[in-house]
């Protein structure tokens, strides 16, 4: 594997993280985001340079969220995906995936694992709560 990585850095303290080449990024807990992989990524920061503001994935992106409990949660895969994220770095206010978008559910309790796919997947969060509304367009459901 080869990549490059451009770093904006403004006083000292980093704004923007651009990967390209096969970039993959994997993020400790608790960030709800467990790892990302994509041909590339970009990482917007917060004024602290430390939190997460937005994160492009673009080209065969893919995110896998940690579930409450620290292990594997759900998978969003597509074409592209844009997250933004509340001045703590972990609440998504913003998701949009594009191009062939997948969202694989693990098995909760007695519901069992489903993948949903669509054009697009859209959802809209509030600071201090999370998304509240997702959006699928052309969607289908299915089982695994």
């Amino acid at each position: 594997r080869s990549g490059t990585a451009f770093a904006m850095i403004s006083l000292g303290v980093a704004e923007l993280i651009e990967l390209r080449g096969q970039s993959a990024v994997t993020m400790p807990a608790p960030q709800p985001l467990q790892q990302m992989a994509a041909s590339d990524i970009n990482l917007a920061y917060q004024p602290d340079g430390r939190t997460l503001r937005q994160v492009t994935l673009a080209e065969r992106a893919a995110v896998q969220f940690r579930d409450q409990a620290g292990g594997a949660g759900r998978r969003l895969a597509a074409g592209l995906i844009d997250m933004q994220f509340d001045a703590d770095g972990s609440t998504m206010t913003g998701l949009t995936a594009q191009d062939a978008a997948q969202l694989s559910v693990p098995q909760a309790g007695a519901t069992p694992a489903r993948v949903i796919r669509g054009d697009a997947l859209t959802g809209v969060g509030q600071p201090g709560r999370g998304p509240h509304r997702t959006r699928h367009c052309r969607s289908t459901a299915g089982h695994d």
